[in-house]
């Protein structure tokens, strides 16, 4: 066999049944030699032929020499030098290496071709095509390298149940319904244009953030806005304000030094706490780059449905609701991969305009592509009778606390000025 090292790695490996059948269809082609390929393909056959769980030499041989009875001394003498090392096992650990190994061969035979196209003039898009076989790999190391067993502490689940471990939200009314958010997570609040979206994340958020050196104490890991609509710069005014439950003329009133350090004392500590991104134009992968690189625990997607996929759609369709399935379920894995709390922003269509409690259709330029991507809906009503209340309430609830409805139905006081929603209970004339 030319090329011992990985090849013979890889038949050390496909040598028992059990990982023969998780591994052997995996195998890239082009990564392994032409004598390499040619076993696997008889390790397959003597499996379906025998019960044996293990292949060994000695018993291996004599089958395998039974199929070529025609072979020249020549043929026997390779075929018998190229079988008998199989019998050793590789060393512990080694498996997952010769996998990587395998991943990254083919990663880099599909590099050089795609460049190799590119410098004979085809048209190729090489930057985003080369993105698009590293995310390919990427997606397969996770698939066939890292363990897909999934495992759960008794005592950490009970306790983070018992004492509603996570985020805890500002909204009583949110609150009383809804269990702390964790990593993996994905909600979606959805109001009209010009309904209070923002202060409703704002609020939120910064209520968030001050809990981080509690929930973090021993990395940063910071929440992270990603803004590609209006300039960011009026973003973080409103997060500063509701931080803060001031209006601007307040804020001007305590004075530049005072205001910063009373506002990050309220988010924990840390004025990079809170991040705001701009990433108009960013195509997906470059979102999910900025992302790696900021480690967040919370990230606010405003809003997807502006972020360019760039990738396939896993239904392979064109509609605009088709592609904000494929854009929110990547934003939703992401969030698992990289371990944090997915909170997307989006709009209510016309349908919903003047309606306290909205359904869950009319989120914009969806039938149910973003429903099916989220774990909750949050949705703010509006009344044109009632302008300062926004009505709250859930069209979809998959962390609903134990005992408490999934709805909750409720009326809230919307004070522009301070970027805060608040309970009827606390607004003081």
């Amino acid at each position: 066999m030319a090329d011992f090292s990985l090849d013979l790695a890889v038949l050390r490996l496909l040598k028992h049944r059990n990982k023969y059948e998780r591994y052997a269809r995996m195998i890239p082609p082009g990564t392994v030699n032409e004598t390499t390929a040619k076993f696997i393909k008889r390790f397959g056959e003597y499996f379906e032929n025998t019960s044996v769980d293990r292949i060994e030499y000695a018993e291996f041989w004599p089958w395998l020499r039974s199929l070529y009875p025609k072979w020249k001394d020549k043929d026997v003498a390779y075929w018998s030098t190229a079988t008998r090392p199989i019998d050793k096992d590789n060393p512990d650990g080694y498996d997952e290496m010769v996998l990587r190994n395998l991943l990254a061969t083919d990663l880099a035979n599909k590099s050089l071709s795609l460049i190799e196209r590119w410098n004979n003039g085809e048209e190729v898009e090489l930057a985003e095509e080369l993105r698009q076989s590293v995310e390919a790999f990427e997606d397969s190391v996770q698939r066939r390298v890292k363990t897909p067993d999934v495992t759960l502490d008794w005592n950490e689940m009970i306790s983070e149940d018992e004492n509603n471990v996570g985020f805890q939200w500002r909204l009583g009314a949110v609150a009383r319904h809804m269990r702390a958010l964790r990593p993996g997570d994905f909600g979606i609040i959805a109001m009209r244009p010009d309904r209070g979206k923002t202060t409703w994340v704002a609020s939120e958020v910064t209520y968030f953030a001050g809990q981080l050196p509690t929930l973090y104490p021993d990395e940063h890991r910071p929440i992270v806005w990603l803004n590609n609509e209006g300039p960011g710069r009026r973003i973080l005014a409103r997060i500063r304000q509701s931080a803060l439950g001031m209006s601007a003329s307040e804020i001007r009133e305590l004075g530049p030094g005072k205001a910063q350090a009373a506002y990050i004392k309220a988010i924990g500590g840390r004025e990079d706490n809170i991040l705001v991104k701009d990433i108009h134009g960013f195509t997906h992968w470059e979102v999910e780059e900025l992302l790696r690189k900021l480690n967040p625990s919370l990230v606010v997607f405003d809003m997807i449905d502006n972020i360019h996929f760039a990738g396939a759609t896993t239904n392979h369709g064109e509609r605009t609701d088709q592609l904000l399935e494929a854009m929110y379920q990547w934003a939703r894995a992401t969030g698992v991969r990289l371990d944090f709390v997915g909170l997307a922003t989006s709009q209510i269509s016309a349908d919903g305009d003047g309606h306290r409690w909205p359904m869950q259709s009319w989120l914009k330029d969806s039938r149910t592509g973003k429903q099916g991507a989220c774990d909750f809906i949050l949705t703010g009503g509006y009344d044109p009778s009632m302008p300062t209340t926004r009505f709250i309430g859930t069209t979809k609830n998959k962390i609903k606390r134990e005992g408490a409805s999934g709805n909750p139905l409720a009326q809230v006081f919307f004070d522009a000025d301070r970027a805060r929603l608040v309970e009827p209970e606390e607004v003081t004339e």
